[in-house]
């Protein structure tokens, strides 16, 4: 054989070493100690030929650390190769030696695994003996320029101010009218007239009297008698009576007669009365004054306080019509535009439909990552990953778990745990499907679901999906109400926005 034979033969032979020595995936970190909430920067080399295809990692893939900020690629030329370079800045919150696992970098569809990392993570001491210590500083009032506040607080203050200024208005209106009522000023002229102790004033009391009696008929009754003498003032009063415009009987009439003529004789005369005689003239008078002051207060309500009184309910019966046409326009818009039962709970504020149409959030959980959509962030509860809507019993967990010992992933086995876990949360009556499923990155997977009776007798929908491999599986576990069409799509949006990776 020829030499040059011989040496075709050896570089087919070893061509494959020589291309797979060629390529070579390293990480380092900037250092290997730090304080709690301090970053560290790692970064991979990657050492490739030009035309390779290089995939780095994506998401939060550094468990137990936490990817804070991953930069761009860098390309440094080291001909006849690559030198590609992926920062991270890593951070975590909890003291101790964390061991960060190896990152899959993949060369031409071909996975290489970075070393694991050690990581040392410092308290922060705090040593209150051994430093200055200062005054709690007092406190200082900020103001949010775009805080609506201070513009409600004005609102509110013009509205009890407002408020304040009628009831004072219509207080001293009530005064002010108390005061100059006519009715109420002659009766305090013969309460004052009729004194309970000691001699009247025979003269006097009778002119008071009748002069307060002709000023209310004036002034109340719309009829001139302040310059009328008795006689005309009786004759009067007749005319009046004959209409039937106050009724006066025939007994007023003829006290009043014999008051008048008691009242002329004081007068003029210089007669004199008894005490007891002038209470009574006195109390005929306030029986007279307080009959006409009721027909008139009857003729003003017929006239203009019942019609009012009319006109002000129509006015309100209209202004509540207005009212609730104007809500059953816009309810038969709304519910024109997004359908009958969305409108019904838009205006019942439906808690399960509010969570739907909430800005949802998507995000990676665990290593492998699984990518979800959510109506908010997941909280990490020690090995997974739960959002709950208590209101509505709705539920979403992600579960990321490795097992070195795990051959193969046995998914009905995990479907049975988990329908025996929902036992334990209290769930009877679980009727449960199992089958095939593919997510939305095309990884096929398992999906167990179905219907459960919870500890209150409801029933609730239940999404049991399982993912993995060899050392490792992926779940997740959504439970919402079964009757709950919001609950419906937001287990469907869910379920549609899944996406796993399988690689370690």
């Amino acid at each position: 054989m020829r030499i040059s034979q011989i040496a075709a033969v050896m570089i087919l032979l070893l061509g494959p070493y020589l291309s797979l020595r060629a390529q070579s995936v390293s990480i380092a970190l900037d250092r290997d100690s730090l304080l709690i909430g301090q970053q560290v920067e790692a970064t991979i080399s990657v050492q490739a030929a030009p035309e390779s295809s290089v995939l780095f990692p994506e998401g939060q893939t550094f468990t137990p650390v936490e990817v804070i900020k991953m930069l761009a690629t860098d390309t440094l030329a080291e001909r006849p190769q690559l030198l590609l370079e992926k920062k991270y800045l890593l951070s975590i919150f909890d003291p101790g030696e964390f061991t960060i696992v190896p990152q899959q970098v993949t060369i031409n569809k071909r996975p290489f695994l970075t070393p694991e990392l050690r990581l040392y993570v410092k308290d922060v001491a705090v040593d209150t003996t051994q430093q200055g210590l200062y005054d709690i500083k007092s406190f200082i009032k900020v103001e949010n320029p775009n805080s609506s506040l201070p513009f409600i607080l004005a609102a509110l203050a013009i509205i009890l101010i407002g408020i304040a200024a009628y009831l004072l208005y219509k207080r001293y209106r009530k005064k002010a009218l108390t005061v100059s009522d006519p009715f109420e000023q002659t009766l305090a002229i013969f309460q004052s007239l009729k004194a309970p102790n000691g001699a009247f004033e025979t003269h006097q009391t009778y002119f008071k009297a009748t002069v307060a009696f002709k000023h209310y008929i004036t002034s109340r009754l719309g009829i001139s008698a302040n310059e009328r003498t008795s006689a005309e003032l009786l004759l009067l009063l007749d005319q009046l009576n004959e209409r039937n415009d106050y009724e006066l009987s025939v007994e007023n009439l003829t006290q009043l007669r014999k008051t008048l003529e008691r009242s002329d004789l004081a007068k003029f005369a210089n007669l004199t009365v008894e005490a007891a005689l002038i209470r009574e003239d006195i109390d005929l008078f306030i029986r007279l004054t307080t009959q006409f002051e009721e027909k008139k207060k009857a003729e003003i309500e017929a006239l203009e306080i019942q019609p009012k009184q009319r006109q002000s309910k129509k006015k309100r019966v209209l202004a509540l019509s207005a009212v609730v046409l104007l809500l059953l326009l816009s309810f038969g818009v709304l519910a024109f535009q997004v359908g009958l039962n969305d409108a019904l709970d838009t205006l019942t504020l439906n808690a399960s439909k509010r969570m739907y149409e909430r800005e949802w959030v998507q995000s990676s959980y665990g290593f492998p990552p699984v990518q979800i959509e959510s109506p908010e962030a997941l909280l990490r509860k020690k090995s997974e990953f739960v959002y709950t809507k208590e209101n509505i019993d709705f539920q979403l967990i992600v579960r990321v778990a490795l097992d070195e010992t795990q051959a193969e992933l046995d998914f009905r086995s995990k479907s049975e745990a988990q329908l025996n876990a929902f036992e334990d949360m209290g769930y009877n009556n679980i009727i449960p499907k199992g089958e095939l499923f593919s997510s939305s990155n095309d990884i096929q997977g398992y999906r167990s679901h179905g219907t459960a009776t919870n500890s209150i007798n409801e029933i609730v929908h239940f999404e049991h999906l399982i993912f993995g491999g060899p050392k490792f599986s992926q779940e997740i576990i959504i439970v919402g109400q079964a009757n709950d069409r919001w609950a419906d799509r937001a287990i469907y949006r869910i379920i549609e926005s899944i996406k796993v990776s399988t690689e370690l």
